[in-house]
């Protein structure tokens, strides 16, 4: 009989010693992932910093006629999805949707008037292309408000 209290008792201490390893080895892999989700807030934080930059050289070379209307368009798309990335709301997300929607429809613009008095820069390619564009922005702002009245 005190030999079965005895493998009780060293059962028991062994259980609470690995308990407590374990418990210890949890909150350094939490630790570690608190780390590891701030690095990844602080690196997506600072891509739209930089899609913002890119987008705004991408457009100051688009009207010097330096870039085609796909690498303007390009570097818009990777600014919405940088912002839509940091986005913790449907309300942040629709925000991000407005500013790439007016975004577009800028560019659809300027892409008209070149259409319409038939100048470079103004082909239908190009124009058929920012509507699409501009088509596709609107798509995607009006899915997430939709998705906000259910």
């Amino acid at each position: 009989m005190q030999v079965r209290g005895f493998i009780l008792v060293v059962v028991c201490a062994l259980s609470l010693a690995a308990a407590s390893t374990l418990s210890g080895a949890n909150g350094q892999e939490d630790q570690g992932k608190a780390a590891l989700e701030k690095r990844l807030q602080e690196l997506l934080k600072e891509r739209v910093k930089t899609a913002e930059r890119a987008r705004d050289a991408m457009q100051a070379s688009f009207e010097a006629e330096t870039v085609t209307l796909i690498n303007l368009v390009d570097a818009t798309n990777k600014l919405v999805e940088a912002r839509l990335a940091v986005a913790t709301t449907p309300a942040q997300e629709i925000d991000a949707l407005e500013k790439h929607l007016e975004l577009m429809q800028n560019t659809e613009r300027k892409i008209k008037v070149r259409y319409d008095i038939g100048t470079r820069g103004g082909e239908a390619k190009e124009y058929a292309t920012a509507q699409r564009e501009r088509q596709s922005a609107e798509i995607a702002l009006t899915q997430a408000r939709l998705k906000t009245k259910r």
